[in-house]
């Protein structure tokens, strides 16, 4: 059987249901077939099927410590898949659409300017997608590219080469840019629902930030919280809707709201 033959059909997310309305986007002439891309990545079908088939032990896994003390798994390529995620990347960039509120992996925005969206902002709700490059899966990663266009045979290719046990490592270079591809849909759904709320909306890979000079009534389903951790069921249920249906669940012991005290 040829690699990259799917044994189960499966549904793919339309352009509109993904980006909202139908934005033409150009495929990159590397993308165009099979072989402009193997061409550009300079594999060929013997080491296509190689890397197919034995992916997984082309990666090595090491945790490195965050600022909270806790521990950060990495999934990361070897060398030579590393290169061709590379050579990838910039092609997959051209596909994603910045939208306003990522900060994330996108060029001239950081942690920094994530932060500075909220200044003078007197109440913030943090919130964090839990296991986030993990959620992501092989098969989000193949539809979302032939959603955009992409021939299905070079979706399969991408998505394999960029995915490690059906799933988005954190620690490959493609990883960044696929996530924020398949996060399109989310940002679009939480802008409209930050908007309802009166509220300012960011996000900076899986964190994600509301804030609001007025009490955030519109984020929450009852009651707004007193300040520190809160349960997420106490969010909206459009807003915790709009999380589960992206294929996503937030992280409990990382939902905070505060009201941040004006200093004379």
């Amino acid at each position: 059987m040829r690699p990259g033959v799917i044994g189960r059909k499966t549904s793919l997310p339309s352009l509109t249901q993904i980006f909202g309305k139908h934005i033409p986007i150009a495929i990159p002439a590397e993308l165009a077939s099979e072989a402009t891309l193997l061409a550009h990545l300079d594999v060929s079908p013997k080491e296509l099927k190689k890397i197919w088939w034995y992916r997984a032990a082309m990666y090595k896994k090491f945790s490195i410590a965050k600022g909270s003390g806790k521990l950060r798994l990495i999934t990361a390529p070897d060398n030579r898949l590393k290169m061709l995620q590379r050579k990838l990347a910039p092609l997959l960039d051209q596909l994603y659409r910045v939208r306003n509120p990522v900060h994330g992996f996108v060029p001239d925005r950081s942690v920094r300017s994530n932060a500075e969206a909220h200044i003078n902002r007197r109440y913030v709700v943090n919130l964090d997608l839990k296991d986030f490059f993990p959620s992501i899966t092989e098969n989000r990663i193949r539809g979302v590219l032939r959603a955009l266009g992409v021939d299905r045979r070079v979706s399969e290719i991408v998505a394999r080469l960029c995915c490690y046990n059906g799933h988005l490592p954190q620690g490959a270079p493609t990883s960044p840019v696929l996530s924020n591809m398949i996060c399109y849909r989310l940002d679009t759904v939480l802008l409209q629902i930050a908007k309802a709320a009166r509220a300012i909306y960011t996000r900076y890979a899986d964190d994600i930030t509301f804030s609001t000079y007025q009490p955030p009534a519109g984020l929450f389903e009852a009651a707004i919280p007193s300040s520190g951790r809160f349960a997420p069921e106490a969010l909206a249920a459009n807003l915790l809707q709009a999380v589960t249906s992206n294929g996503f669940a937030i992280n409990p012991d990382k939902a905070h709201y505060a009201i941040v005290m004006r200093v004379a």
